[in-house]
């Protein structure tokens, strides 16, 4: 599994002390396939993307992995405000949406039952 994403920084007591380079954010993520080049060398010839997002403009950011050989890509979305009024757009961009302010319990039990499990 290779994740692409933000990552927080802490200091030496464990608080958090900002973001690593470069930030991913609503403006620039058409870019992060130009920040990551390396890591999209890794996994051009994966069969399967998982993509988490919390914006009408996150389904598109597997538009611009060149080359990748996907076939399954599986997005969930995370809405968490103006529920009523954006639900069924969110359900045209992605294929599963978790409403409210909820954890990771959907995404860590869908990995349990789709990643092989190690002796």
């Amino acid at each position: 599994m290779h994740i692409i994403s933000n990552r927080l920084l802490y200091d030496e007591r464990g608080v958090t002390k900002g973001f690593s380079e470069p930030l991913i954010h609503s403006f620039n993520k058409h870019h992060v396939t130009e920040f990551f080049k390396e890591d999209f060398k890794e996994t051009v010839n994966r069969a399967n993307v998982l993509l988490l997002g919390d914006s009408q403009g996150d389904p598109s950011m597997t538009d611009g992995i060149n080359g990748m050989k996907s076939h399954s890509i599986i997005k969930i979305g995370f809405l968490n405000h103006d529920v009523d009024e954006l639900l069924s757009r969110y359900m045209e961009l992605y294929d599963v949406v978790l409403t409210g302010d909820g954890d990771m319990g959907f995404v860590h039990t869908m990995l349990q039952a789709l990643l092989p499990t190690t002796a």
